[in-house]
């Protein structure tokens, strides 16, 4: 807005000859090289001058804001100090690129790419006369400099993109693998210099896509392209499924569906769902990225899978940068997870398997180590793995159908993420099957209680 951007856009804004896109600024911000000071900075009384107080700064990182009268700097590793980026304060009201306007299409600045949705992200120069052998032998060794018959003339697409930046191809298997995903362009030869302007013109239609095993010579340009959103997905070859995905939550990058019981994430691997299922559905459910977004994908991806009998909230990426943050977060068990069940009878709870909330936390299960209440562990292992759940009584309801002619309603925590693991547990080991678990509920009187499905 007039008074809000983000970092990489300022830097852009205030130093376009340093930060001449979005992928340069970004860097500087994740190599620490940009700090920022919220408002003016102090003035010394006896000179007048503004005083400049390191200490008083932050590291900037690439989703900061900044905003009218921030003070942007770029560390000098060489020599300690924080020079100014801009003589005159940033102000984003007179500079019409940074202002709401719906009609504003930011692919329209881009470079499109070889393929369709793709825009050019950075580029590459080698240089112009030779490529330092050093250089590469210090990155593949001896040994693979000469296997590859690479000379100072004569190089490897993914031994150039080591060479190039480092940073984003630390090895020649990430290189690799952006060639097989046509990410990375090659222009024969340097480009063309503008008559008018002096500047260098890329043309995308003088490039061909880099293949793994195609070699560059000095002087070549390399660029990098990736799919960026243009606001709408493409066309679908089914029509809308007739279930509704309520959206909870989101944004350009990710989304929080409410999945219904019945509904599967993903279609099985013979098939039989036909457009059933939550994949089928989230194009018609979650809003596509707006226009620039980077690397998005081509439809939104549910991020992890609920059982198709459970309903719940499921997280959806929009685009690759999130699938990956998002997955981490799933594989370092960062993301907390609490459900509520309907279980068939009054469980037990002996007390040698009850803990506090505190003996739970401590066993990094998400719980509130200050909650007085007590808990009941399950650690009983599921097809020969650790499995552990600990779970507690909220509620108790009559119901003439049930066992003890009652329904618990209970929370639970799993500690792990077996294979139905938390229907198992409660039906196996708490002998208090979930209701309406055709799979877990040994049938007989348990079966009255199937009519309106999973209560997970």
């Amino acid at each position: 807005t007039a008074h809000k951007i983000s970092v990489p856009f300022a830097l852009m804004l205030l130093d376009a000859k340093v930060y001449p896109s979005r992928s340069r600024a970004r860097k500087a911000c994740r190599n620490a090289a940009i700090m920022i000071h919220r408002g003016p900075l102090t003035i010394d009384e006896n000179t007048g001058e503004e005083r400049f107080d390191p200490s008083k700064w932050q590291q900037a990182l690439v989703g900061d804001r900044v905003y009218p009268g921030d003070v942007l700097a770029r560390t000098s590793m060489d020599t300690g100090t924080y020079p100014d980026l801009n003589d005159e304060k940033p102000s984003f009201e007179n500079d019409l690129s940074f202002q709401e306007d719906e009609n504003d299409n930011p692919l329209e600045t881009m470079i499109p790419g070889s393929n369709p949705g793709f825009y050019v992200v950075s580029q590459m120069k080698t240089p112009d006369i030779e490529f330092d052998v050093d250089r590469i032998k210090e990155l593949v060794g001896d040994e693979d400099y000469d296997r590859l018959s690479l000379t100072e003339q004569n190089i490897s697409v993914p031994v150039a993109l080591m060479l190039l930046d480092s940073e984003e191809y630390p090895s020649r298997s990430r290189a690799r693998k952006a060639c097989r995903k046509a990410n990375i362009m090659i222009h024969r030869g340097a480009l063309k210099i503008d008559e008018n302007t002096g500047e260098e013109l890329f043309d995308p239609s003088k490039c061909e896509r880099a293949l793994v095993g195609d070699r560059v010579y000095p002087g070549d340009v390399l660029a990098k392209q990736t799919r960026m959103g243009t606001g709408k997905y493409p066309i679908l070859n089914h029509k809308k499924p007739p279930f509704d995905l309520p959206v909870v939550y989101e944004d350009d990058y990710f989304a929080i569906v409410n999945k219904p019981a019945g509904i599967p994430v993903y279609a099985h691997k013979q098939g039989g769902h036909g457009v059933m299922t939550v994949r089928a559905g989230l194009p018609f459910a979650v809003k596509p990225p707006k226009p620039g977004i980077f690397s998005t994908m081509r439809r939104p991806q549910p991020v992890h899978r609920l059982d198709k009998p459970t309903s719940g909230l499921l997280l959806i990426a929009k685009t690759k940068p999130a699938m990956v943050n998002l997955s981490h977060q799933f594989r370092d068990r960062k993301v907390r997870k609490t459900y509520t069940a309907i279980v068939n009878g009054i469980p037990d709870e002996p007390a040698a398997t009850s803990i506090s909330s505190s003996e739970a936390f401590s066993m990094n299960v998400d719980v509130d180590p200050e909650d007085e209440g007590q808990w009941q562990l399950i650690d009983e292992p599921l097809d020969e793995k650790s499995a552990v759940t600990i779970w507690r009584p909220l509620q108790y309801v009559k119901s003439l159908k049930a066992n003890q002619n009652y329904c618990t309603v209970v929370e639970l925590k799993p500690k792990t993420g077996r294979y139905h693991q938390l229907r198992r547990h409660m039906a196996l080991v708490a002998e208090r099957p979930l209701v309406g678990d055709k799979t877990y509920d040994g049938g007989g009187d348990a079966m009255q209680l199937r009519e309106r499905g999973l209560m997970l």
